[in-house]
């Protein structure tokens, strides 16, 4: 632990180069020698109590792993920062949560969303769905290659 102390806090390219603070649990991996070498290089070390102290993130956490993460295979890092973007937008505006009732996050997209039964319909290469109760138009959001869908309801 102590040379990965080190080498996360290298001048030139270490993991925690210009950060102020680090965060951690209280493993016992996290010694008194290691928190000494990150204080030495002006990193305040915080310890917090277990994680599952806030289970919001953990949840998150869970969920981008599964329905997100371990569909790829990322090359670079500029392909993993689009597909956490992506996967942030689809949690936060498209995607039904249960602890609210299987509705979404944000009120904008909320107004759009129903559940209903769909028949499908193909229109101009764009995915259109006809509901079975009033045949208004149901129109599917893909995002990252069609992993994460969302379907709404068109306004007339």
């Amino acid at each position: 632990m102590e040379r990965i102390a080190i080498q996360m806090t290298d001048y030139f390219d270490g993991l925690l180069k210009g950060k102020r603070f680090l965060f951690c649990d209280k493993d016992p991996l996290y010694t008194q020698k290691f928190k000494k070498i990150l204080e030495n290089s002006g990193i305040k070390v915080q310890q917090v109590p277990s994680p599952v102290c806030n289970p919001y993130a953990e949840r998150f956490v869970k969920s981008i792993k599964d329905e997100c993460l371990r569909n790829f295979i990322f090359l670079s890092e500029g392909m993993l920062h689009k597909a956490v973007s992506e996967y942030e937008i689809y949690y936060n505006t498209e995607r039904p949560h249960q602890h609210l009732d299987n509705k979404l996050i944000s009120r904008k997209e909320n107004e759009h969303y129903e559940e209903l039964r769909l028949t499908r319909e193909e229109n101009k290469g764009k995915v259109l769905y006809k509901s079975a109760k009033d045949r208004s138009l149901i129109v599917k959001i893909g995002r990252l290659g069609g992993i994460l869908n969302f379907y709404y309801r068109k306004a007339s």
